[in-house]
């Protein structure tokens, strides 16, 4: 059995080690420790040792490395991303379709599709998509691509002349490239799966109509249930998270109203008097007399009190409606309470 650990005593000296490691990446155990001693703290390198390694902190050179998720998370909006995937006729054929897709608006461009895809083809699509660039329909500073033979120097030279800069993907790694390849799987799925292709013509035709639906009325969970080209006139509501409490029923009498008593709800209720528990007294049978304003012979709301006269006779032998709400209530021994007509006490 392992020994009890000690409890963790937080101390402004273990936040001020937090909030320098955290704020300044590149600073190492004994940078801190120096800075520490300006604010008059003293300690050694081992204690911010282990209250960085308490905290799951990392050292200085690892501690300011970024992993690939958080580079792209960081720059969503400003990457584009591209790649090819193939697509099989009815006539045996293949056909390349190059693609372009926005990481942070998960925006498709459809750049064509060809038997062979050649350098002067793929540059020839790069062109036309550079004068997006051009236009400012279209914004990017990083483009994802992988090691493929098809994407040339000369592809690379279309983009670095708008700015744009290129970020080979590793060998092998297509989840590098993961925006891009989910795509192609929501376009198997969802269209190619499901269809004959007879020509490029036809192919082109299906894409084009997909990718426009999927870039206008499609939403999408990574963009919080947005679309890729959200219009700009629609007015968007409030999540679940933001939304106000649903307010209880007013017209019951059990479910208090905000900033009241359950209560002064009954109280306030027509007929809650007469529900109210009155003290106990002789031949009062737990139950209070009606409620001010009500008749001396008007029926009750409770269909306990079925038969019971107002001087609380309801459980003597001489009462018919008494008897017959005794006989009901024996049958149900759950109803049996204390202080009610033909109960326990």
């Amino acid at each position: 059995m392992e020994p009890p650990r000690k409890p963790v005593r937080f101390s402004v000296l273990h936040d001020l080690i937090l909030k320098l490691a955290s704020e300044n990446e590149g600073w190492g155990y004994r940078r801190i420790v120096g800075e520490l001693g300006k604010l008059g703290h003293r300690c050694s390198n081992l204690t911010v040792r282990k209250v960085l390694r308490r905290y799951g902190l990392k050292p200085a050179p690892r501690r300011s490395q970024r992993t690939w998720r958080e580079f792209v998370r960081q720059h969503a909006d400003q990457i584009l991303a591209t790649d090819f995937f193939t697509v099989d006729t009815v006539w045996l054929t293949q056909f390349y379709v190059l693609f372009f897709v926005e990481v942070g608006s998960r925006r498709v461009h459809l750049a064509g599709s060809t038997y062979n895809p050649t350098g002067e083809w793929v540059v020839q699509q790069a062109r036309n998509l550079a004068w997006k660039l051009q236009d400012g329909a279209l914004r990017a500073k990083f483009l994802l691509r992988d090691r493929d033979s098809k994407f040339t120097p000369a592809f690379d030279e279309i983009f670095k002349s708008e700015g744009v800069q290129i970020i080979r993907l590793p060998y092998r790694r297509p989840v590098a490239n993961a925006f891009a390849e989910r795509w192609v799987g929501s376009a198997r799925r969802e269209v190619l799966d499901r269809m004959l292709i007879f020509g490029r013509r036809h192919l082109e035709k299906v894409l084009a109509e997909y990718i426009d639906h999927y870039n206008h009325a499609g939403p999408h969970q990574g963009i919080e249930q947005r679309r890729p080209c959200e219009p700009a006139d629609v007015i968007r509501l409030p999540t679940r998270a933001g939304r106000a409490p649903r307010s209880p029923r007013r017209d019951h009498p059990d479910v208090p109203a905000h900033g009241q008593s359950a209560s002064a709800r009954r109280g306030a209720s027509p007929g809650g008097a007469s529900r109210a528990r009155s003290p106990a007294g002789p031949g009062a049978g737990g139950v209070s007399s009606p409620g001010a304003g009500a008749e001396p012979g008007a029926k009750r709301a409770c269909p306990e009190l079925e038969g019971v006269d107002d001087a609380g006779n309801g459980g003597q032998p001489g009462a018919a409606g008494g008897e017959a709400g005794s006989r009901r209530r024996g049958a149900d021994g759950g109803r049996r309470r204390r202080g009610w007509p033909g109960g326990a006490g």
